[in-house]
């Protein structure tokens, strides 16, 4: 050492004379960090300015080890060289404490943006009078922020509202480090985001002692002891739990959810706005204390403490109280179990709810049942087992091997695994059946679930159905499927169960497949809408005749560009009769679909009965076998456009467009052609009297057929008068009035009053007579003394036709040979 010291005298010396390159060289090989420090000696006693920056290989500087040692010499400017770790000389001399006096480069800063003054403040270094407290490090903390944080802040310091550029001021982070001096007072001061000084050093629980303001709120709403609770830092002596915050949250409240209640704290059953009471709090929280016994105290759903404590885990060693029940009826018990929560050995397996559901239920719907758990067979009220709820939530043990095990309906474990789909891979009992044959390859189709390479796709449960059909309903068929012609016991393939789900395959072809009726798989596609964009097998047709096309057309199911309006059924009656015989004759197909079942009916017939004609549809002179257009299809079911113009178009007898759009209440505005007759002089004002679609007022109520049957007759029969019609008297045929013909058919208005208009034949008998022997006298009749020319009153008539009402009352009421109503009805009660 005392060689090497002299050799840096020597260099020294050097450097101050003509050999400077040289010792430079000297220096750079050859110097050790004891050899600098011997340099830096020399340099701050003789002011060598060259050797200030000559470094050791560790990066240690002449100016820093000067620095450090207090040996710089007066006026030393080169405060910004920097050593090997990118230290400053003037953090050097701060870090020491040896900044000169009047040092004032405050801001020459190391590589990583400390500054001197962030570190003679953390040193406590700064000089009296300093003044660049808000000068940043990296855009971090300020000065004065280290120097709090540090409790390096002078006694007379002020500046409480310096915010860092993470706009965090000053008091808050001495707050929130303990360093606040004592008697600070502006503990309301806010942060940017709304906290006080005292929310900050709560929550970091650096309040003073003796500090008393509790409810001091930050921007929130929050008071200082909410903080204090939240962090776990209320002092012991706490008073203050009924303070509420903005959300009506009680201080007694956060305690308990954070455990931080004294040890003489009793008010358990203090509740909350959301009806929870603190021992919920708290035992949700593990934080009741060892001698707690109130496991009955219930919140406002009426659920218990113990139910709350064995849902959180936290019931204590020794807990007894398993059938304790909140007020849905399940045990604590059952809360247990669905938690994970019963303690080794429990043997109370059998406990049930108000639902009759037992604790190993509950358990096993929960994957919560004990390793070794064997009463599989243990039945609820329902007699469902726990193998069966452990199956239907994939909770069975692997090597479970019981899946003949049965509940009450006859189901087995195997069914409710493969309906939950939770069968274990290499399940291979697909024909155990339950009590209703459906076997559980069937309940697995049914769920998706059977496994890659099955093949027992005939395997039929008790009604026919096989496997097969059961997954192309579902759409669960493999790819590849080959065995569409599969027929179950109804006669419908497999291919007509995927169609009519609309689960074919792309690219499947076997239209034609057929069931015992005839009906295809493409029938059955186009009902339900499912035929590909490229099908063209339109005239294809059922067992009866009718074409794909048909059953498209009425569904609504056509494409867009179908031309094949002219495609025709072969189904229905020979075409004789007429069409006011045969209108609206249709066949109910499966699934509510209607069809058209006239022979010679045209697509277009079937789209014009359900309105699915399009827009720019023309063929309207279509015609079926009897004659009858698409127009008077479409106008019979109310399905004409607004610019229709074919009105005039008729079937052979003579019916015209108007008269089906006349019974279906669809005739142009100023329609004025009532008498417009077919040949039997069927007009259409009788079309519209039929269906109750005459306007009001309407006049011609004597028109009448080549037969003589009128408008109003119609009208009586049918009950469509309207509520203004006063010509109840006028004959209809044969001595009927229209009262008369209307009472007989129940088409009396509400409040008709005309009873005693009588009939011109010669027994004169009334409306009421005729409406009494019909079953159809109103509630509230009270003409029973009407009397026809023979002596019969309404009561007596309508008793001997069994219409007379349960409280009829007028027993003594004599008909014309003087036997009452109460004679009558023993004499009738005799004979039988």
């Amino acid at each position: 050492m005392t060689e090497n010291l002299s050799q840096a005298r020597l260099i020294a010396l050097a450097r101050l004379g003509r050999s400077l390159k040289r010792s430079r060289k000297i220096i750079e090989e050859k110097l050790s960090d004891e050899e600098i420090e011997a340099l830096a000696r020399l340099a701050g006693a003789m002011g060598c300015r060259e050797l200030w920056e000559t470094a050791s290989a560790s990066g240690l500087t002449v100016a820093h080890a000067a620095a450090t040692n207090g040996w710089l010499p007066r006026g030393f400017d080169l405060w910004e060289i920097v050593d090997g770790d990118g230290k400053t000389v003037a953090s050097a001399a701060a870090l020491a404490g040896r900044l000169p006096e009047g040092f004032n480069q405050w801001s020459v800063a190391d590589r990583d943006g400390q500054t001197v003054a962030h570190v003679a403040a953390a040193r406590g270094y700064l000089p009296e009078g300093f003044d660049r407290w808000e000068l940043a490090w990296l855009e971090s903390l300020t000065v004065a922020h280290l120097a709090a944080a540090y409790g390096r802040l002078p006694a007379d310091f002020d500046r409480w509202e310096t915010a860092a550029p993470s706009r965090l001021p000053v008091a808050h982070y001495a707050a929130g480090h303990g360093r606040l001096p004592e008697g600070f007072e502006r503990w309301g001061f806010l942060d940017a985001s709304g906290v006080t000084v005292a929310h900050y050093a709560a929550g970091h629980g650096r309040l003073p002692e003796g500090f008393d303001q509790w409810d001091l709120r930050d921007s929130d709403g929050l008071s200082v002891a909410h903080a204090a609770a939240k962090a776990g830092r209320l002092p012991e002596g706490f008073d203050r739990w009924e303070i509420e915050d903005a959300e009506g949250r009680t201080v007694a409240r956060v305690a308990a959810e954070r455990g931080v209640f004294p040890k003489d704290y009793q008010k358990w059953n203090e509740r909350h706005s959301t009806g929870l009471t603190m021992a919920h709090l708290a035992a949700k929280g593990g934080r009741l204390p060892e001698d707690f016994d109130q496991w009955d105290l219930r919140d406002s759903t009426g659920s218990t403490v113990a139910h709350a404590a064995a849902e959180a885990g936290r019931l204590p060693r020794g807990f007894e109280l398993w059938s304790l029940a909140d007020a849905k009826g399940q045990t604590v018990a059952h809360a247990a179990a669905a938690a994970g929560s019963l303690p080794s050995g429990f043997a109370k397996w059998d406990l049930a709810d108000a639902k009759g559901q037992i604790v190993a239920h509950a358990a096993a719907a929960a994957g919560r049942l004990p390793r070794g758990f064997a009463l599989w067979s243990l039945a609820d009220a329902k007699g469902q087992t726990v193998a069966h709820a452990a199956a239907e939530a994939g909770r069975l043990p692997v090597g479970f091997d019981q899946w003949s095990l049965a509940d009450a309906r006859g189901r087995t474990v195997a069914h409710a695994a493969a309906e939950a789909r939770r069968l274990p891979r290499g399940f291979d009992r697909w024909d155990l059946a339950d009590a209703k044959g459906w076997t559980v390859a069937h309940a697995a189709a049914k769920a998706g679930r059977l496994p890659v390479g099955f093949d027992q796709w005939s395997l039929a449960d008790a009604g026919g159905m096989t496997v097969a059909h059961v997954a192309g309903e579902r759409g669960h068929l493999p790819l590849g499927f080959d065995q569409w012609s599969l027929a179950g016991a109804n006669g419908w393939t497999v291919a007509h169960f995927a169609a009519f789900s609309g689960h074919l395959p792309l690219g499947f072809r076997q239209w034609s497949l057929a069931d015992e009726d005839g009906k295809t798989v493409a029938h059955v596609a186009a009902i339900r809408g499912y035929l590909p964009e490229d099908f063209d097998a339109w005239d294809l047709k059922d067992g009866t005749g009718r074409t794909v096309a048909h059953f498209a057309a009425t569904c609504g199911h056509l494409p867009e560009d179908f031309d094949r309006w002219d495609l025709r059924n072969s189904a229905g009656p020979s075409g004789s009769g007429s069409f006011a015989e045969a209108r609206g004759r249709l066949a109910e197909d499966f699934d509510g679909e209607r069809h058209m079942g006239v022979e010679g009916m045209t697509a277009a017939h079937a789209a014009a009965s359900s309105g699915n004609l399009p827009e720019d549809f023309r063929q309207w002179d279509l015609a079926n076998a009897m004659g009858v257009t698409v127009a008077h299809i479409a106008a019979e079911f109310g399905n004409l456009p607004d610019d229709f113009d074919r009105w005039d178009l008729a079937t052979p007898d003579g019916w015209t467009v108007y008269h089906s759009a006349a019974h279906a209440g669809g005739l142009p505005a100023g329609f004025d052609r009532w008498d417009l007759k077919t040949d039997e002089g069927f007009s259409v004002a009788h079309a519209a009297a039929s269906a109750g679609k005459l306007p009001e007022p309407f006049a011609l109520w004597g028109l009448a057929t080549d037969d003589g049957v009128t408008v109003a007759r119609v009208a009586a029969r049918n009950g469509h008068f309207p509520a203004d019609y006063d010509g109840w008297e006028r004959e209809a045929f044969d001595g009927w009035t229209f009262a008369h013909v209307a009472a007989n058919h129940g088409t009396l208005p509400e409040g008709f009053d005309r009873w005693d208009i009588t009939r011109a034949a010669d027994n004169r008998m009334t409306v009421a007579h005729v409406a009494a022997e019909a079953g159809n006298l109103p509630a509230g009749f009270d003409r029973w003394e009407l009397m026809t020319l023979d002596g019969w009153t309404v009561a007596h008539l309508a008793l001997a036709h069994g219409h007379l009402p349960d409280d009829y009352s007028l027993w003594d009421l004599e008909n014309g040979d003087g036997v009452t109503v109460a004679e009558a009805l023993a004499r009738y009660r005799r004979d039988a």
